[in-house]
């Protein structure tokens, strides 16, 4: 098992920023770069001990600061994701570790497995629910991809996870990407509820006369 050295987090929107906070809070030094330097920045000046945390300017400044064998989040925008990913295929060395925690396709994901692992490296697929309320207070997450690699982290993954009793949200779903996509049917499932709930208001004021300032419409829910 790696033990709770310095993480490489690289995207400092609401999930990095959350995940920032969470490993200080733990104890563990985060290295965090995203492409605008201002929200690392701000996200180092908000933690509890802005010295555990330092702003990366670049991929390869991560690379460079981290010890090895490396441990290093991805948490970017599906848009950015191959981009990144290509970037640190280039950059990773043997036994490094990638967890990729963004909404990726669960195939794009296992051909870049392969990738990883052709350069001695392991990409984890990450599932991570609850937003940035989860990432900032303790993550849900479910993890696939080389078993190996998975225990050298576990330990770390738990240590910033929500807990049920003694029993942290964390999950190894096996080999693969299929972490990627249990995360694709959740967020399917989830918009799909939202839709649905959005539509009921509708119904509810335009047909029903239900404001928004009522008590009726909250009522009508219960029930």
């Amino acid at each position: 098992m790696i033990g709770l050295r310095p993480v490489g987090i690289i995207g400092a929107g609401p999930i990095g920023s959350g995940l920032t906070h969470n490993l200080v809070r733990n104890g563990i030094g985060v290295v965090l770069h995203s492409r605008s330097l201002q929200n690392p920045a701000r996200t180092k000046a908000s933690t509890p001990t802005p010295g555990l945390v330092t702003v990366a300017e670049s991929i390869q400044t991560v690379i460079d600061t981290l010890g090895t064998p490396r441990v290093i989040i991805t948490a970017v925008s599906d848009t950015n994701t191959a981009k990144v990913l290509t970037e640190l295929l280039d950059v990773v060395d043997e036994g490094d570790i990638v967890i990729d925690v963004s909404n990726a396709d669960a195939v794009e994901t296992s051909l870049r497995q392969l990738d990883y692992a052709y350069r001695g490296a392991a990409l984890l697929a990450g599932g991570l629910a609850s937003g940035e309320y989860g990432a900032t207070n303790g993550i849900s997450l479910t993890v696939s991809g080389d078993g190996a690699a998975y225990e050298k982290v576990r330990g770390m993954l738990e240590s910033i996870a929500m807990h049920i009793g003694d029993q942290p949200c964390v999950c190894y779903l096996g080999s693969g990407s299929s972490s990627h996509l249990v995360k694709t049917i959740h967020n399917g499932l989830e918009y799909s509820l939202m839709q649905l709930f959005s539509e009921i208001v509708v119904v509810l004021r335009e047909l029903c006369g239900m404001g928004p300032r009522t008590n009726s419409r909250h009522a009508a829910f219960l029930e």
